[in-house]
């Protein structure tokens, strides 16, 4: 039976989190942009099952990976990314087991950028803002250290949440635009009637 739950704990914000080339220089390697994700690639997001709707101000950053013979190296978010202009709140760390899963949770002001660097995270987004071009959109998209390294940014007003996909646990580091403030955590059942998206559901058979 999977275990649902919201995030941590009134210490700790409740917040979430490609790339292309490897080099082992780190002079070498190029300035990588973000993109939105609303050019989707089957490498990066489910098939079967997952959606490719665009959302208006969600990001997928794909991190540059610095290999050698001695392991690699990533630069996860830097103060000038495009991505990063609403600025550092804090920084947490949630480990999550096999079966759990966190969600819906929504900020009204607070942004947040996402990197799972160890497990696998099925994340979904679900744009319920007033007046937004995407109101009513869902994304399904997939963070691990199996996706070549990404950050994910959610904006504010975009109900998010995730599970743990797969045997074993999953990290999640997360940075937030605001320091843990308790009016920031809006919570809707992962059930809720008018939620469009099934947590408990399986992988697609095929």
């Amino acid at each position: 039976m999977p275990n649902i739950e919201g995030f941590g704990s009134v210490h700790a914000p409740v917040a979430w989190s490609e790339g292309k080339e490897q080099t082992s220089s780190v002079a070498q390697a190029p300035p990588v942009a973000p993109r939105t994700v609303a050019e989707p690639s089957d490498a990066q997001f489910a098939t079967g099952g997952g959606s490719h709707a665009i959302i208006e101000g969600v990001v997928l950053k794909k991190l540059v990976t610095h290999l050698d013979s001695r392991g690699y190296f990533r630069e996860i978010i830097r103060a000038d990314d495009e991505f990063f202009t609403e600025g550092f709140g804090q920084l947490a760390h949630s480990l999550m087991y096999p079966g759990v899963i966190k969600a819906w949770h929504v900020h009204p002001t607070q942004v947040d950028w996402w990197y799972c660097p160890a497990g696998r995270l099925q994340v979904a987004l679900w744009d319920r803002r007033e007046g937004s071009p995407t109101r009513g959109a869902v994304r399904e998209l997939f963070l691990g250290e199996d996706d070549g390294g990404q950050v994910l940014k959610i904006p504010p007003g975009v109900a998010h949440g995730c599970k743990v996909a797969g045997n074993g646990p999953a990290v999640l580091f997360y940075v937030t635009s605001r320091t843990y403030d308790p009016v920031e955590e809006g919570r809707l059942p992962h059930d809720a009637p008018e939620s469009p998206y099934d947590w408990l559901a399986g992988p697609p058979i095929k």
